[in-house]
């Protein structure tokens, strides 16, 4: 990560986006149990302007922490972020031990989360690396807010109550998303190399195949009928693949080659999408 927060070649703002994704979130991890003392609020204010600086400040400049803030338009933020974290588990805590079940709040705020994270990829440039990042940003956040286990109780941050449907669609989208940024990169791949769409496609349907005579062969027809219904179940998944990457190139064609533009009251660029994107 360090050569892409150094790297001049990046804007500035696309760097402070990766750092506010990929750095920060693990920095902030468990901050929900801390202790905000004097010593904690002095480690993460040097650490953010550590960082700040990284980005675009020569360590020979000799620049107060005012003015990096003010070149890099930007504000002291992970205090307010540990903060906000022990509030919210307090508020949490005791709303929970009321039997009132999650927060109102908190559950808006994880539906606007997975929301914006489909709609954060058609608001940014037609780029190749923009857009790329745009997703990986996108879909980032979203897969950690639902955690990587298959545990159903990873979805309890959008709901309260039981509800089976919303709770298995939740978790299909969860494993959706690794393949649908694979095959989003797997259209960049085509751009970088001009190889016709269609090959591509061709050369992971042989993948699927290749995996479907494996699991084939795995397909018991004696034993326990949990052994049995498991070995025909994943053949079954693996043959459906084939629907699944089809339906997967279309989402990805509309995250790489539409763009929303807001001056125009949100309205999807007819131009741009004629032009399949500048790179894509």
């Amino acid at each position: 990560m360090k050569t892409i927060l150094t790297n001049k070649h990046i804007s500035i703002e696309t760097r402070k986006r990766a750092l506010q994704c990929y750095i920060e979130p693990v920095l902030m991890y468990g901050c929900e149990a801390w202790t905000i003392s004097k010593q904690i609020q002095n480690k993460l204010e040097a650490t953010e302007m550590w960082f700040l600086r990284m980005l675009q400040i020569p360590w020979t400049a000799k620049k107060t922490n005012e003015r990096v803030l003010n070149e890099a338009n930007k504000r002291r933020s992970l205090l307010g972020v540990a903060a906000s974290s022990v509030l919210v588990l307090a508020i949490t805590s005791w709303s929970i031990s009321q039997k009132q079940g999650l927060p109102f709040l908190c559950q808006l705020t994880s539906w606007a989360t997975l929301g914006g994270s489909m709609v954060l990829p058609l608001l940014t440039g037609n780029s190749l690396e923009e857009r790329l990042l745009s997703l990986a940003l996108a879909f980032f956040s979203t897969f950690l807010l639902m955690s990587i286990t298959f545990d159903p109780s990873s979805v309890y941050c959008f709901l309260t109550v039981f509800n089976p449907f919303v709770m298995g669609t939740l978790m299909l989208l969860k494993n959706i998303l690794p393949f649908l940024v694979v095959t989003c990169a797997l259209r960049a791949v085509h751009v970088c190399t001009q190889t016709p769409m269609r090959a591509l496609f061709l050369l992971v349907l042989v993948m699927s195949d290749v995996m479907g005579l494996h699991f084939f062969f795995l397909v018991r027809d004696h034993g326990s009928w949990l052994e049995i219904g498991t070995t025909i179940s994943h053949y079954v998944i693996v043959m459906a693949m084939i629907i699944f990457l089809l339906l997967l190139t279309g989402v990805s064609h509309v995250l790489t080659c539409w763009k929303i533009s807001l001056p125009s009251t949100y309205r999807f660029s007819t131009a741009s999408h004629k032009k399949k994107c500048s790179h894509f």
